[in-house]
């Protein structure tokens, strides 16, 4: 099965907070114990590292081999079969992510470098020390961008131009940002804009425009002294009536309640 937009969804997750890798860990099968049989309970990339091996994943058949990224998703039942003399090993990257994609992915390409970041993350994720678990988080962004670069479809121009957009309204939020705008900026139609949008993060752009700044206020009635109307400025709304109707919409609380309850 092709990767096809599933792998450039699991990045667009990795990037915004919302696929977070706990556990890199090498395994190995040997001959004898093929026909392995269980059922999965959290996700996984499988890096097949030496030998060959048939991989089931419900319905659908993998050839798991050096060189090869399976994607295993949760609560999949899973049956190992070794296809080698020798035994099977290879590098699951433990994470959680609510969605169930089936794909493979080519990496012969770049298969040593891959090879030696998934030995390093096995290495880091071995240790509790402060120092390894930044190189670990390094090793994980260096592992994405690399994989990232393995798939030149279509798809991830359409991914690169959410990004780019996500990264201006991240920027620009306090500014009058329209559809208009990022339209002119993408250099694209408004409905390709926010059909891509919708794919890629399941929200409007205006949606994801307003969340932000949302947030961004948030963080300035709990850490300022200014006043309601001056934080509305500060994101992006010059009718502070409006903006506490919208705040309010979005969390469940007034601005003027919530510094209430803070003073108490």
């Amino acid at each position: 099965m092709a990767h096809n937009n599933s792998f450039e969804k699991l990045v667009y997750a990795y990037e915004s907070g919302s696929l977070i890798v706990h556990n890199a860990v090498a395994v190995e099968i040997e001959p004898e114990r093929s026909g392995l049989i269980y059922q999965t309970i959290t996700s996984a990339f499988m890096f097949p590292t030496s030998g060959e091996a048939r991989i089931q994943l419900d319905q659908e058949v993998f050839h798991a081999k050096p060189g090869k990224l399976i994607y295993i998703p949760y609560t999949a039942n899973i049956k190992i079969s070794v296809l080698s003399e020798e035994k099977y090993s290879y590098i699951n990257l433990f994470h959680q992510f609510p969605q169930r994609p089936l794909f493979e992915m080519d990496l012969s390409k770049d298969f040593d470098e891959v090879y030696e970041l998934l030995t390093g993350l096995v290495a880091s994720c071995k240790s509790a020390k402060t120092k390894k678990l930044f190189q670990k988080n390094i090793q994980i962004k260096k592992l994405f961008a690399l994989l990232q670069a393995q798939t030149t479809s279509p798809q991830m121009d359409d991914y690169k131009v959410v990004k780019d957009l996500i990264t201006y309204i991240d920027a620009h939020y306090h500014q009058d940002i329209t559809l208009d705008k990022l339209a002119s900026i993408a250099n694209m139609k408004k409905s390709q804009i926010s059909y891509l949008f919708k794919k890629y993060t399941n929200k409007r752009p205006i949606d994801y425009l307003i969340q932000h700044r949302i947030r961004k206020a948030l963080e300035l009635l709990e850490t300022t002294d200014l006043l309601i109307c001056e934080v509305a400025g500060e994101v992006g709304y010059q009718d502070p009536f409006y903006f506490s109707r919208l705040f309010k919409k979005y969390t469940g609380i007034s601005p003027t309640t919530l510094r209430s309850q803070m003073k108490i």
